[in-house]
C-alpha cells in the first residue's frame, strides 16, 4: 500500500493496530487516549544482537514484549527482531521465544560464520574461505568494466586522431623496463619487510613504503597499458571498423554494468545467509525469504499474520560530500530511511 505522506501512513498503521488489540484482546489506555507503545533495538552487530536477546527474553518473560505495538531496529538489533518475528510466527506463541533449547543452541553456533565443531568446522571454515575468494573475484567485474569502457573510448580516440600520442616514449624498451621496475619492486618489498620488523613500534615507516610502492605500481601498470595498446613502435593505427567495434563494445559494456549489482555479487550474500542460519534456525525455510510487506497482515486468517509487533526497519545511506558544503565539513553524513509494511 503506497502513500504519499508518512503522516497518512501512521494513521493507517494505528487503525491496524488497533484491530491487532481487538484481536488479541489487548488493552491499552482508555477509550478516551490512546497509549502507543514501542520497543527500539539499537545496532552494533552481533554484539548488539546478542545484548538485545537478553533484553528481549526479560521483556518476554514478564509478558511485556507482546503488549508492544511496535518493534522498531536497526542492523544488529533486526538480527534480534528477526529471530522473534520468524519464531513466533512459526510457533503462533510467544510462549516458544528463548527457550533453553533454542539458546543453547545459539550458544553452540555462535561462530556463526564458521559452525559446528571437528570437521564440521573445518569443512565450514574452507568453505568461507572458498565464497570469500570466489566473491572477491566477481566483486573486480565493476571495475574491470569501468576499466574497459575507458580502454575502448582510449582506443576510438587514438583512431581518431590517426597516431600514437605521446611517441617521444618510443625510446623506452618495454619488456626491459617492466623486468627492471619489477625486481626494484620486490626489492622494495624485501625492504618494506625487513624494515617491519627492525622497527617494530614505528607508526610511519610502513606507511611509507605503502606510498613509495603504490607509486612505483602504479607506473607499472601504466607502462604495462601503454605497451598493450602499442603505445611503442611497432603499434597497430586503429581503421574506422576497429573503432565501430569499440564503441559496441563499449555500449555493451555500459548495459551489463546496470546488472552488476553489488548485493548480488559480493560477499555480502554469503554473509546474509549465514545470518539468516542462525537467527531464523528456528523458523527455516518459513521465514527466511520473506518479503517486508508479508510480515505484517493484519486481514490474515491465522493469528500468525499480525500477533508479533508491527516491525519498523531503519536504514542509512552513507553520503559523500562533493561540493564541500561547509555545513557538513568534517561529518559524516547520512540519509535515513524507514521501512514498513505499509510503506
Amino acid at each position: 500500500m503506497e502513500k504519499t505522506c508518512y503522516k497518512e501512513i501512521i494513521l493507517e498503521e494505528k487503525k491496524q493496530l488497533r484491530l491487532r488489540r481487538e484481536k488479541l484482546k489487548m488493552e491499552h489506555g482508555t477509550p478516551d487516549q490512546e497509549n502507543w507503545f514501542g520497543i527500539a533495538l539499537s545496532g552494533g552487530g552481533i554484539r548488539s544482537a546478542t545484548i538485545n536477546l537478553g533484553f528481549l527474553k526479560t521483556l518476554n518473560k514478564f509478558g511485556i514484549l507482546q503488549q508492544a505495538d511496535y518493534l522498531s531496529t536497526v542492523s544488529g538489533g533486526g538480527y534480534t527482531h528477526a529471530y522473534v518475528q520468524g519464531t513466533v510466527k512459526k510457533e503462533g506463541s510467544f510462549d516458544k521465544l528463548f527457550t533453553d533449547e533454542q539458546i543453547d543452541s545459539m550458544r553452540k553456533q555462535g561462530e556463526y560464520m564458521t559452525p559446528q565443531k571437528g570437521l564440521g568446522k573445518t569443512g565450514n571454515t574452507y568453505l568461507l574461505t572458498i565464497a570469500f575468494l570466489v566473491s572477491w573475484v566477481m566483486s573486480l567485474v565493476s571495475p574491470v568494466i569501468v576499466a574497459g569502457i575507458f580502454y575502448y573510448l582510449y582506443m576510438i580516440v587514438i583512431g581518431l586522431m590517426g597516431k600514437m600520442p605521446f611517441e617521444w616514449l618510443n625510446f623506452f624498451s618495454a619488456d626491459l623496463a617492466m623486468w627492471r621496475l619489477t625486481f626494484v619492486l620486490g626489492g622494495l618489498m624485501v625492504l618494506h619487510f625487513v624494515t617491519n620488523i627492525a622497527l617494530n613500534f614505528n607508526l610511519r615507516i610502513s606507511k611509507d613504503f605503502n606510498y613509495a610502492e603504490l607509486s612505483l605500481a602504479i607506473f607499472m601498470v601504466l607502462l604495462y597499458t601503454w605497451v598493450m595498446i602499442g603505445g611503442f613502435e611497432g603499434g597497430e593505427r586503429i581503421g574506422p571498423k576497429e573503432m565501430i567495434d569499440y564503441g559496441i563494445i563499449v555500449v555493451l559494456l555500459f548495459l551489463i554494468g546496470f546488472f552488476t549489482n553489488p548485493n548480488a555479487i559480493s560477499f555480502h550474500r554469503y554473509y546474509r545467509k549465514q545470518l539468516a542460519d542462525y537467527f531464523l534456525q528456528f523458523a527455516r525455510n518459513d521465514f527466511d525469504n520473506m518479503l517486508l510487506k508479508d510480515v505484517f497482515n493484519i486481514n490474515s486468517e491465522k493469528k500468525e499474520g499480525y500477533i508479533a509487533p508491527y516491525p519498523l526497519i531503519n536504514t542509512c545511506l552513507n553520503l559523500l560530500n562533493p561540493a564541500g558544503d561547509d555545513v557538513f565539513k568534517g561529518t559524516k553524513t547520512s540519509d535515513y530511511f524507514l521501512l514498513s509494511p505499509l510503506y
